[in-house]
């Protein structure tokens, strides 16, 4: 998986395991990854930005 953070939009490539997937309408759907193996600067950046 490839995606970029805000503000840098810096490109980070993780790998993840999907554990869950919505169907919101016909065109839209949300999921639930869990990474894996991540090094410790790809989860500083990731907690980072999830944080409260």
């Amino acid at each position: 998986m490839l995606f970029n953070l805000p503000p840098k939009k810096s490109l980070l490539k993780v790998k993840g395991e999907v554990k869950r997937i919505i169907i919101i309408d016909d065109n839209n759907f949300t999921m639930g990854i869990a990474f894996i193996n991540l090094d410790i600067q790809t989860d500083l950046a990731i907690g980072t930005f999830l944080m409260p």
